[in-house]
């Protein structure tokens, strides 16, 4: 699906090609590489929808269970090619944790200096970035209040000095473990906003198994990515005063799509996503329209975008499609899983299990939730012989970590 979607001799052919030894999933390559594109072009770029016109920014998140299909490495390559192009002379580079308040002072500082707003964060890790401590908790607010790329933003500091921003332009690379997600993108957050405009890049398997990478793993193609990257930039300026533009055929595609799809809204996180889909679509093929070098968004490129973006809608819904009763579900089966798995060897006792879990589940609910996590052979039981009743030990197994018996897991106690 990913590499139909990438005409040859191109920038994202190349990046492919880049990333091709590691064992990073083919959807984490396509998406770094799609990041480099859109902070590459910047605000010169835009798909000219009119009355709503689409920036090329991009907030990706990168999911998988830790250490499971390398999702740092994904970043890590991604920056070495950002830094080799230069594209951290053109905004501000983010790579840690930074409250709201300083990317704010950072965006008005280059207003100031009569430079673009333009930042640019690429965060390995989400929970730095996005972590619960206070002075983070208006991230995600600010996040999607600066999404669309605004020419102006005014607002006061607490001395009631002025703040002015112009010419917004933020991009967004992280990644995530599944579960913090579930624990950290809360209800409220999918109502504000935040998660809709956010593609998650749900994967569980690599795309090779690597036990001894070459120490060069490809270093010597960066300069190729460079230069079309460049080639990219160039070309942008070039033709930023018409933006992307439409073939017939393809706005006759998109419209149709737009017009016979089918709402499958049924939760907050579904519905809030659905409003901004087309959105999705149109950068995504923008994007694909700009590596390819045309600026010009053709049948090829919405096809592609289509069904790309309807495969990570759906592989979201599955993680975040539900109601706040089954987030507190989710949470309970989160903290069992990584009691479980930190009890090791030794296993923990049902008792212990029960007195840690008392806020998160019911008793019946632990209960059944290690009767089918047993028959599906994440966990092994046994009993320990004490000078009482014996005690009942829970050990996980190697399955413990599998996403789809996860998912299972999860059906069967919410049915």
């Amino acid at each position: 699906m990913f590499r139909e979607a990438i005409k040859d001799d191109t920038f994202l052919a190349k990046y492919m090609d880049y990333m091709d030894p590691l064992e990073t999933p083919l959807a984490y390559d396509f998406w770094c590489g799609l990041w480099l594109i859109s902070s590459a072009v910047s605000r010169t770029m835009q798909v000219a929808r009119p009355h709503a016109p689409v920036f090329m920014n991009l907030y990706a998140v990168l999911c998988a269970d830790a250490g499971t299909t390398r999702k740092s490495s994904a970043i890590r390559r991604c920056e070495a090619v950002y830094r080799a192009a230069g594209l951290h002379n053109n905004a501000t580079l983010i790579t840690g944790s930074c409250s709201p308040e300083a990317i704010t002072q950072e965006l008005v500082t280059r207003t100031e200096a009569g430079q673009p707003a333009s930042a640019n964060i690429m965060v390995s890790e989400l929970v730095t970035f996005l972590g619960r401590e206070q002075y983070t908790m208006g991230m995600p607010g600010l996040l999607t209040d600066l999404y669309d790329c605004p020419d102006y933003r005014d607002g006061k500091r607490v001395n009631d000095a002025e703040q002015h921003i112009r010419n917004v332009f933020v991009s967004f690379l992280s990644a995530s473990t599944p579960s913090w997600l579930v624990r950290a993108i809360n209800p409220d957050v999918i109502e504000g906003g935040f998660t809709s405009r956010c593609l998650f890049i749900i994967e569980e398997r690599r795309k090779r198994i690597v036990a001894w990478p070459d120490e060069g793993s490809n270093a010597g193609l960066i300069p190729g990515c460079v230069d079309s990257l460049h080639q990219i930039m160039s070309d942008a300026v070039r033709y930023s005063n018409r933006g992307v533009t439409l073939t017939e055929n393809a706005k006759t595609a998109f419209i149709n799509w737009y017009e016979l799809r089918k709402n499958e809204a049924h939760d907050p996180f579904t519905t809030s996503f659905e409003a901004r889909e087309d959105h999705h679509i149109l950068r995504l093929a923008g994007l694909l329209a700009c590596n390819d070098r045309s600026f010009v968004i053709d049948v090829f490129h919405i096809r592609h975008a289509i069904r790309i973006i309807t495969h990570h809608k759906h592989t979201a819904m599955d993680l975040f499609g539900m109601g706040k009763e089954a987030y507190k579900l989710v949470n309970g089966i989160d903290k069992l899983r990584l009691l479980l798995s930190n009890a090791g060897e030794l296993g923990i006792s049902q008792q212990d299990l029960s007195y840690k879990l008392r806020n998160t589940l019911r008793s019946r609910e632990l209960e059944y939730a290690l009767v089918i996590m047993h028959e599906l052979e994440m966990v092994s039981r046994y009993e320990v012989r004490t000078q009482g009743r014996p005690k009942t030990i829970w050990r996980g197994t190697t399955k413990l970590l599998v996403r789809s018996l996860q998912q299972l897991l999860l059906e069967r106690m919410k049915e």
